[in-house]
Order: C-alpha cells, then sequence, then structure tokens
C-alpha cells in the first residue's frame, strides 16, 4: 500500500492552499487569544502547467480513489489491511473538500457528502472511530505493551487476518494516527459544509483520547512508534478541535501532549528546537511526523499567544531548510543505525546521493509547514 500512502501525500500537498480558518484578535495588554472565529478562506485555482496537473488530480485521479473502497473499507470491516490504513480517508476528504471548491464538481460533493456520512456510521459509542481490532485498539494497549507486532509506519502491508490468531493480525502503533486525520479531514469538510454530527463525531473522539491521554492518564507518547512522534502528531487536529469549539478542555489537552513530549528526552521536540538543535534525533528524526508536530505548534501559537510554540516551528523550518533540503525541492532523509528507518533526517556528514530518500509524505508536509508560516507571517521566502 505504500504506492497509495505516497500518493495521498504528495496529492495533500499540491491541493493544499491558502485554506486556514482562523481569525484572531490580540488582547495587548495579556498578549493572548480573544477571538477566535471558526471560518474557510476561499481557495484559488494554479495556472500553467502546475494548474493543468492539479486539475487532472482533483478530475480524475482523486475521483478515481473517491470512487474505492479501499479508503473506508478499513472503518467498515474492522480490522484494516494494514496498520495506517485508517489515515487516508482523513486526507481524502481534506483534498477532496479543497478541490470542491476549486472545481465545483457536484459528482465530487456527492462523493464527499457520503463517505462523511459512512465514515460517521462506523464511530462506536464510546468515540473510536478506527481501524483496529477490539484486541489492540489504543484503548486495549494505550501504552506500547501490546500482544500484536508494533508496527513501523513504513512496514510492508499485511494481509487481513482472523483476529483471533495474534501472531498475523496487522501490528499496532497507528491507531491515534488514525484519528488525528479523521479529525483533521472531517473538521476541514466541515468549516465548508456546516454540520453539527461531524462536531460531535470529533468531540467524541477528543474526549475518547483525553479519557486516556489526558493528565493523569497513559502517556501518550509510549504508544505507537518512534519514541510517540507518530502519536503527538495529534496535536494539530487536536488545537481544530479547539478552534471550532473553543471548547478550553481541548486546549488544555493539547499542551498537555506538549508538555508529555517534553518530559520524554527521546521526543522533546520543543526543547531541542528552543536550544537550536537538530531535528535528528526528536523521534528519531522521522520527518514527515516531525514536521507535521511543528504544524501543530504553529497552530498551538495561534491559538494562546505563547512565543515558544513559533520558535520551535520557526527554528524546525530553519533547520530543515538549511540542513535537509535539496534543489529539487524534496527534503532528504536516509537510514542510519542510530534511526533505523530511510524516512528519519540524518546528519548532513551523512548526506550520499545513492542513499538518501526523498520521501513524498515529508515533501507534502514540508509543503504544508510553508504554507502555513507564509500565510501566518506574510514573509514570502516560505511561498
Amino acid at each position: 500500500m505504500n504506492k497509495f500512502y505516497n500518493f495521498w501525500s504528495i496529492l495533500l500537498g499540491v491541493l493544499m492552499t491558502f485554506s486556514s480558518c482562523h481569525v484572531q484578535k490580540k488582547n495587548q495588554a495579556e498578549n493572548t487569544i480573544i477571538e477566535n472565529q471558526w471560518q474557510p478562506l476561499q481557495t484559488i485555482d494554479e495556472a500553467g502547467l502546475i494548474g493543468e496537473r492539479a486539475d487532472l488530480w482533483r478530475d480524475n485521479r482523486l475521483w478515481y480513489i473517491g470512487k474505492s473502497d479501499y479508503i473506508i473499507d478499513g472503518f467498515g470491516n474492522r480490522p484494516g489491511m494494514h496498520p495506517w490504513q485508517g489515515e487516508h480517508l482523513g486526507k481524502w476528504l481534506h483534498a477532496a473538500t479543497l478541490a470542491y471548491n476549486i472545481n465545483g464538481d457536484e459528482k465530487l460533493k456527492m462523493k464527499l457528502d457520503e463517505m462523511v456520512e459512512r465514515l460517521l456510521a462506523t464511530q462506536l459509542s464510546d468515540g473510536y472511530m478506527g481501524t483496529y481490532g477490539e484486541s489492540y485498539t489504543f484503548m486495549a494497549s494505550p501504552e506500547n505493551d501490546m500482544k500484536t507486532k508494533l508496527a513501523d509506519d513504513i512496514q510492508p502491508a499485511s494481509k487481513k487476518a482472523n483476529p483471533a490468531d495474534s501472531d498475523k493480525v496487522p501490528g499496532g502503533g497507528c491507531d491515534t494516527w488514525t484519528i488525528r486525520y479523521n479529525i483533521y479531514g472531517l473538521l476541514t469538510y466541515e468549516k465548508y459544509f456546516p454540520n453539527k454530527e461531524v462536531v460531535e463525531a470529533c468531540k467524541k473522539m477528543g474526549d475518547l483520547l483525553i479519557e486516556y491521554y489526558g493528565e493523569g492518564k497513559y502517556d501518550l507518547t509510549k504508544y505507537g512508534t518512534r519514541n510517540g512522534i507518530s502519536a503527538t502528531v495529534l496535536l494539530e487536529s487536536i488545537v481544530m478541535l479547539y478552534e471550532r469549539t473553543l471548547d478550553k478542555r481541548y486546549l488544555d489537552f493539547a499542551e498537555h501532549i506538549v508538555k508529555v513530549s517534553e518530559e520524554n528526552p527521546k521526543h522533546r521536540l520543543m526543547g531541542t528546537m528552543l536550544e537550536k538543535g537538530s531535528v535528528v534525533y526528536p523521534g528519531d528524526g522521522k520527518g514527515y511526523q516531525l514536521m507535521a508536530n511543528l504544524l501543530g505548534y504553529l497552530r498551538l501559537y495561534r491559538s494562546t499567544g505563547n512565543e515558544k510554540y513559533l520558535q520551535t516551528a520557526l527554528h524546525g523550518w530553519h533547520e530543515i531548510q538549511e540542513k535537509h533540503f535539496l534543489t529539487t525541492g524534496d527534503t532528504w532523509t536516509r537510514k542510519m543505525n542510530h534511526n533505523g528507518t530511510k524516512e528519519c533526517f540524518a546528519n548532513q556528514a551523512a548526506f550520499n546521493t545513492k542513499k538518501i530518500v526523498g520521501e513524498g509524505c515529508c515533501d507534502a508536509t514540508w509543503i504544508q509547514l510553508n504554507i502555513n508560516l507564509c500565510e501566518f507571517t506574510g514573509t514570502a521566502k516560505y511561498l
């Protein structure tokens, strides 16, 4: 399924436009956000060759994948085919919503509505919305003590198996990641097409996460791969949920995610960035997830005015642009003894044109990070 994985990531990046929904005002005395309106910004079509390619994706490939039950099958027929099958639907909802806002294709809108309705129908009474079997959801194994094999997020897909056969069940570890993209995709859809049921479904997912990973509960960084950096990607989506609901519980939970991240010496992304350290070591330097965390810090700054969150995102950007960026536009990664996967940042001394990787998910998230920084700061270098 790597071809789907990389395709969705690249598509997400190409379709990403100036679509942030954040309008805010600051109380000058306290330097805190006092108003936060949830509303979409208008998207625009591209011109030239890039525009033609994007139109082909919007009008053909995006629709073709949307017709496939692959992106939703794992929710309705648990367990899914592989540990991170659930991420694709949220990404598709995000991309397809922005695409419809440009091309106005009513066939695509009908598919969007259908997918949202089908996804909401899979939510369990406790709020769970995922693709894992009951015995190895994050609720059953909230920390990495699961009986099934812990799945790295680049291992080959396994075939769907009998859940009773624990040796063949797809490994765990990416369950919270799926919920990150559920909230991300559903709230993107909802800000263009307001729907109380969508918001309630996202709140139920947020509440379930707080129940297990809130203050005094399990340690989120002990779930999933790469010292928890694959689980703390939740940060951006939880802040989005706060933006949409203005329920402070979600903002508190977002800051709790930061707290536990900093308490894990092998994660500690914010502390490392504030010390002007390298992106190579937090969470093994896993490129895609590390940049997704930076997006969360940027969004958290927008909701709190805490300068540390902004500086975390800015220094992370600088480190990647200065030391891990190719003239082709890729961010480069390489497997080393200290990280164990080809999708992790490596020190500059490890650069070798025959051994580095330009990975699609990293590229898409790099694009997102630059777009968000450009929109927020107005600085052209990000664009």
